[in-house]
């Protein structure tokens, strides 16, 4: 009996360390799915960084070849804006030499005008000196004339 004690512990002890190995075999099995479920999780998730990543790095690129251009616009309108301020500062320039050119020119017209207009004048004077000089002859000659009727 004591014999049939110890192999029905010894069996019951095996039932028990069966029941157990069972029991952590479904529980690392259950351990095993979840974790191969995140695995497959992580890796959808990995390949979802890696596209996302994909995509702002080609917006990247595309944004900094625009930024590039831009560039080369601010640099190029840059280059138009210095051309065109030596073309004005250059036009002013010949504004300048044109306009005292005229200036010049309109100062010596108008001394040439004030000398033919004081030579007129004195010419006009003279002539009408020598008017009354030959109307006084005139009268003169009138009285001489009369005089000698009488």
């Amino acid at each position: 009996t004591q014999m049939k004690e110890v192999v029905a512990e010894y069996e019951k002890t095996i039932s028990e360390l069966i029941a157990d190995k069972e029991k952590e075999k479904d529980t690392l099995k259950v351990d095993v799915e979840r974790m191969i479920a995140e695995k497959d999780q992580a890796v959808i998730d990995l390949q979802n960084v890696e596209s996302a990543f994909a995509d702002v790095h080609r917006k990247y690129e595309r944004t900094k070849q625009v930024v590039e251009g831009f560039k080369k616009n601010e640099e190029q309108l840059k280059a138009y804006i210095d051309e065109y301020k030596n073309k004005l500062s250059r036009q002013d320039q010949k504004y300048q030499l044109l306009k005292e050119h005229a200036e010049e020119k309109l100062e010596e017209a108008n001394k040439e005008i004030d000398n033919i207009s004081r030579s007129q004048e004195a010419e006009i004077a003279k002539l009408t000196a020598m008017l009354q000089k030959t109307e006084m002859k005139a009268k003169s000659l009138e009285i001489t004339v009369e005089q000698k009727v009488k």
